[in-house]
Formats: C-alpha cells, sequence, structure tokens
C-alpha cells in the first residue's frame, strides 16, 4: 500500500511575502476558502494570518484545514540572539496551541547573495558564520523543544545556504537531534543540487518537504547573472508542478525509499496564473505522480 502523505499548500501563492507588487493582497479569509476549494487538506501559516490561536484554529476548521506549519526567516547577523529566539517561542507556541508540530527556519536574505543567486559567484560561506548559524538554530531548536515543536531548516536561494556543499556543511555542525530538515527541491535545483540524491541523503533528517517545480529558462537566465533572485521570482521562476525541470517522480520515489511521513507542502511563490489556477493544477499532478 503506497504511503498517503498529508498534502499543504504555502499561502505565499496568493500573497507574495518578497514583491508584494506583483498581486493586490487576498485577505486571509479568502486564501484558506481558495485552498479548500483546491482540496488541499492543510495550509502554512500566512502572512496576515490571526496570531490569536482560537480565532485561527475556527478559521481552519469552519474549512476543513489544518495548520501544517509556518515558516520563520532567522537573522544570526545583525539582530540579537536573544531576539530571535523570542521571536521562534511565540510562534512556536502558537503553533503548538493551534495543533502544528513543525516550525521551518530559513535564514534571512544575503544582500550580495540575493544579487547572485543560483550563478557562480556567491560569495563564499565561512568556517565562522556556518558555526554562528548551526549554533543559532541549535538554541531555537531547543526553545522550540519547550512547546514540542520541530525546528526544520529550510535551504534558501538568495542566503548563506544555498548551494549542496553548504546545505551539507551546515548539516554536520547542527545537531539532528535540534535541527531537522526542510528541504526545499525549488531552492535546491536554483542552488544547483540533485532533490533526489538530496532526499536519499537527509532521509531520516526530514521532518517537512517543500516542493516546486522551476522553469529551466528562468533558472538560465538567474544562472546566466542577468537578474538575481527578486528578478527570477518576476520572472516566475517557480511553476506549476509539472510545467518545469523538476524531477518529480524521482522525488515522489525517493520520499517513499526512505519512509517519509511529514507533510508535503506545494509552494509556489508567483504565477502568470490566478492562484486557485495554480493551486488545482499542481495538486493534480502531484497526485498523479504520486498515486494517492
Amino acid at each position: 500500500m503506497l504511503p498517503r502523505w498529508p498534502l499543504a499548500i504555502a499561502p505565499i501563492l496568493w500573497n507574495n511575502d518578497d514583491l508584494s507588487e506583483l498581486a493586490s493582497p487576498i485577505p486571509f479569509e479568502r486564501v484558506l476558502e481558495e485552498i479548500a476549494q483546491a482540496g488541499y487538506e492543510g495550509t502554512e501559516l500566512a502572512s496576515n494570518a490571526p496570531r490569536d490561536a482560537g480565532l485561527l484554529r475556527d478559521q481552519l476548521r469552519r474549512r476543513g484545514l489544518r495548520l501544517a506549519g509556518a515558516y520563520l526567516a532567522l537573522d544570526f547577523f545583525t539582530s540579537p540572539l536573544d531576539g530571535e529566539l523570542e521571536r521562534a517561542g511565540l510562534l512556536a507556541r502558537l503553533l503548538q496551541e493551534v495543533g502544528a508540530r513543525v516550525l521551518v527556519a530559513g535564514l534571512a536574505a544575503h544582500p550580495q547573495r540575493m544579487v547572485s543567486a543560483g550563478g557562480s559567484r556567491q560569495p563564499s560561506t565561512t568556517s565562522a558564520e556556518y558555526q554562528q548559524v548551526a549554533t543559532g538554530l541549535e538554541r531555537v531548536g531547543e526553545r522550540c523543544r519547550q512547546d514540542n515543536v520541530v525546528l526544520a531548516f529550510h535551504n534558501h536561494a538568495g542566503t548563506l545556504i544555498e548551494t549542496p556543499e553548504e546545505l551539507d556543511e551546515l548539516c554536520r555542525r547542527a545537531d539532528p537531534a535540534l535541527v531537522r530538515l526542510c528541504l526545499d527541491v525549488g531552492h535546491l535545483v536554483v542552488g544547483g543540487g540533485d532533490p533526489v540524491q538530496a532526499i536519499q541523503r537527509y532521509g531520516q533528517r526530514l521532518a517537512h518537504l517543500h516542493i516546486k517545480d522551476v522553469d529551466p529558462h528562468a533558472l538560465e537566465r538567474l544562472r546566466s547573472g542577468q537578474g538575481g533572485f527578486l528578478n527570477g521570482l518576476r520572472w516566475r521562476i517557480f511553476c506549476e508542478l509539472g510545467s518545469g525541470c523538476l524531477d518529480l517522480a524521482g522525488v515522489v520515489a525517493a520520499l517513499r525509499q526512505q519512509g517519509f511521513e511529514g507533510w508535503v507542502v506545494l509552494e509556489q511563490d508567483t504565477s502568470f496564473r490566478t492562484p486557485l489556477e495554480s493551486a488545482v493544477e499542481s495538486r493534480t499532478r502531484f497526485r498523479e505522480i504520486a498515486g494517492c
């Protein structure tokens, strides 16, 4: 019998938090209505979602949805660590109260990396930077544990942890008992990695998964140095599942081989289509490939 992963979608498809210019703001209630209409079981926390646990639970319950987790960009270099721990703690408590168990943590955007994302001219991450990130994540992981929430690190283009080599070095340094992994296969492709190999390598560390497809033409423009990450979003570098270069069948097979049991979150930051159309198309394609 094939495993049946709970399927969620990231609400950034409706309200892009990186480039709000791409679409008019969509109310949170309508976002939930369309996520449910598209057939998903859950959502990650939207930037415009209520932070009152009771109200959020009610909004989700009305539409038959669950909260899969929440994303938080952490800054271990220009913000005090105590402040980042407080931010993470507040979010972990909200997740616990709403019934979610995963806090997905990426790094804050790095100005030089944002300009050179996807290319070969990124400044190298230093040993001291790796250690500062690893130590910070371990502290956040300890804080999340207090609310029975798992910290899952998210690789991201335009940050200090973009390439497969950088992800490998961070995973080597950070305690896997405190810092699990939310592999984002789309960002890994942008960073020059192979998602199937990464799932095979980190399978037992995976707590959460973001699946997004990558438009090969936009990726080539990014790699040739034409724009930087934000322009990549303007070009809709992340596209509907099945329309890009992601080996989705290979990703699904690798997840089965590793016995993955967490949430699968489909994510598409931007689209030339309406959010609902994109959400339906990607879910349909995932179900076709996953057979569930």
